[in-house]
């Protein structure tokens, strides 16, 4: 079992950023719902004992079985009075985002990427607004999205 260097650090799960496309650097206060699975399929061997396998589907199979199935992430951030908002208000339900990259941080280099080709934003909300409590302002915004690949 490989144990690594002693230089090996864990990364800290608070020092990331978000790139929409190329241009757009939104940050946010929260992600989650990071998740990279592998859909399998139960297949029949031939001859008199007739065993079932599983086995992991091809690329273009699991392509075809992820279209009925909603793979979804969740982004959150405080609600600002300023006009850093103005680019996050622009992403509303139903528009279409590409080339979506969450960038994990170590000191000021990436560590390890998380790519979505593509999705759509389905749902932005905002919390409840209670003047009982001093809380602070929270936009969350839903996408679904084609799968997630970790580099």
């Amino acid at each position: 079992m490989d144990e690594g260097s002693k230089d090996d650090e864990l990364l800290n799960a608070y020092s990331f950023v978000v790139y929409f496309g190329k241009n757009t650097v939104i940050s946010f206060s929260r992600i989650s719902n990071i998740s990279i699975g592998q859909d399998v399929e139960m297949v029949q061997d031939g001859g008199r004992r007739g065993r079932m396998r599983m086995r992991p589907t091809r690329p273009r199979e699991q392509e075809t079985k992820r279209r009925g199935r909603k793979d979804i992430i969740v982004f959150e951030r405080g609600v600002s009075t300023g006009s850093d908002d103005t680019s996050l208000r622009k992403l509303k339900p139903g528009t279409r985002v590409a080339n979506l990259q969450i960038a994990v941080m170590h000191n000021d280099k990436m560590e390890r990427t998380f790519n979505i080709e593509e999705g759509i934003i389905m749902r932005c909300t905002v919390s409840d607004l209670d003047a009982l409590r001093s809380e602070v302002m929270i936009r969350r915004m839903e996408i679904q999205h084609t799968g997630i690949v970790e580099e």
